[in-house]
C-alpha cells in the first residue's frame, strides 16, 4: 500500500507539474520576451500573453523558404525611401531603428509606409535549410489592406492581385 500510495503521489507531482495554467495568461505584452527555442520559444508564443495568441505557428516567423523561383511577371515594389533621425531601442531581441514618417513603397497602388527596421544575428529565417550571418526587416504597414485579425496569406493575397 505505501508503495501504490508513494507511486501515486508521484504521478501527481509529474503530471501538476506538466499542466500549464491557462488562466495565467498575461493580457498584456508589455516586458514578454520570445526566445526561438524552449520554454518560450514558436510552439509556445501563443501562450506568452493574449496579444500573441494568433502566434500558434500558422502565419509568423520564423519559415524556411524553400523551392522559390524568379517571376517576372510580379509587379515591382517602388520604393520613396527618404532620410530620417534614428529613434534606437533595444528592445531585447533586436537592435530597432524606428523611422520617422515620409518613408514607403508602393506594390500594384497600395502605398505601405516604412515604420521600422531591425536586425536579426543570426537570421530568423533560412533559406533552404540554410541560416546566415545577419537578416534585416524593414517593417512596412498599410492601414486599408494590412487588417491585425487577417492571415499574412490573405493580405498578399489582397496585395498581389490589388
Amino acid at each position: 500500500m505505501k508503495r501504490f500510495t508513494f507511486t501515486l503521489f508521484l504521478f501527481s507531482l509529474f503530471f501538476a507539474a506538466g499542466c500549464k495554467d491557462d488562466e495565467n495568461i498575461p493580457v498584456s505584452c508589455e516586458g514578454i520576451h520570445f526566445e526561438y527555442d524552449g520554454e518560450h520559444g514558436p510552439s509556445h508564443w501563443a501562450e506568452l500573453c493574449e496579444g500573441y495568441a494568433t502566434c500558434d505557428g500558422s502565419s509568423q516567423s520564423p519559415i524556411d523558404i524553400t523551392g522559390a523561383v524568379p517571376d517576372n511577371t510580379l509587379a515591382a515594389i517602388n520604393h520613396t525611401y527618404t532620410s530620417s533621425a534614428t529613434h534606437i531601442l533595444n528592445n531585447g531581441h533586436t537592435i530597432q531603428f524606428t523611422y520617422d514618417s515620409g518613408s514607403s513603397i508602393n506594390l500594384n497602388g497600395a502605398t505601405f509606409k516604412l515604420l521600422q527596421f531591425h536586425f536579426h544575428t543570426a537570421s530568423e529565417h533560412h533559406v533552404g535549410g540554410q541560416s546566415y550571418p545577419m537578416e534585416v526587416h524593414l517593417v512596412h504597414k498599410d492601414d486599408v489592406i494590412c487588417n491585425p485579425t487577417e492571415t499574412t496569406t490573405n493580405i498578399a493575397d489582397k496585395v498581389l492581385t490589388k
